[in-house]
């Protein structure tokens, strides 16, 4: 599924939306160049009480943020809706190669998601982030989840130009000042669920920054 849209906006290759909830998508190729509000693939916004985009699995996929030389912010991200009844829970992310995103492999945002399960995955994009000279403060990451709660994070690989956290180092750069990578971000807004990540591992990261005042590292 190949997104071809090079405007780098609305161009998903896959979106769950309005209860779109216990599906399979396995052993497919995406591929898309989409901005920090959409992603590749999109677990979206449901408009009615369904119980949001929940329950779904995706495993055994090829998700790739980089269209003809145009690479997207992020190649998973859940938006979800914040009101009871209508998140986006349950969903299971495994076993998949996530790879030449921009800022990050995979973003759940601050409402409206809970109770994932991201295991098994390789995040890389060091095939690509040698050739991007990221903005001022910018922070990178391999995952990224701002809210919710209820989380399992294992055994993924982060780092690296291939599948396993292996192949060259991903370089991130910056001339502009100061730069910071962060393998796994996982904000709850609750202890309960509680959230387990283990088991995960963060190598082959290379991060330069020139800062932009005396004295400063």
């Amino acid at each position: 599924f190949r997104n071809t849209n090079t405007a780098g906006t609305t161009g998903t290759a896959l979106t769950f939306i309005n209860g779109a909830s216990n599906n399979i998508i396995r052993s497919c190729n995406f591929e898309a160049f989409a901005d920090i509000n959409n992603g590749v693939m999109l677990f979206s916004t449901s408009a009615t009480f369904d119980g949001g985009n929940s329950n779904n699995l995706v495993e055994l996929c090829n998700i790739n943020g980089t269209v003809a030389g145009n690479s997207a912010i992020v190649c998973v991200l859940s938006a979800g809706t914040n009101v009871s009844g209508f998140e986006n829970i349950n969903n299971t992310i495994q076993h998949n190669n996530i790879y030449d995103y921009r800022d990050r492999g995979l973003g759940i945002k601050s409402t409206g998601s809970y109770g994932w399960t991201i295991t098994g995955n390789s995040f890389y994009n060091g095939n690509i982030s040698s050739a991007i000279t990221y903005a001022a403060n910018s922070t990178l990451h391999g995952l990224r989840i701002l809210g919710g709660s209820g989380y399992t994070v294992s055994n993924n690989f982060i780092g690296g130009s291939a599948a396993g956290a292996t192949g060259a180092n991903a370089t991130y750069a910056t001339s502009a000042g100061n730069l910071s990578y962060q393998g796994i971000l996982v904000n709850t807004t609750s202890a309960v669920p509680e959230t387990n990540i283990k088991g995960n591992t963060v190598a082959k990261i290379n991060v330069t920054v020139f800062p932009t005042v005396a004295s400063s590292t």
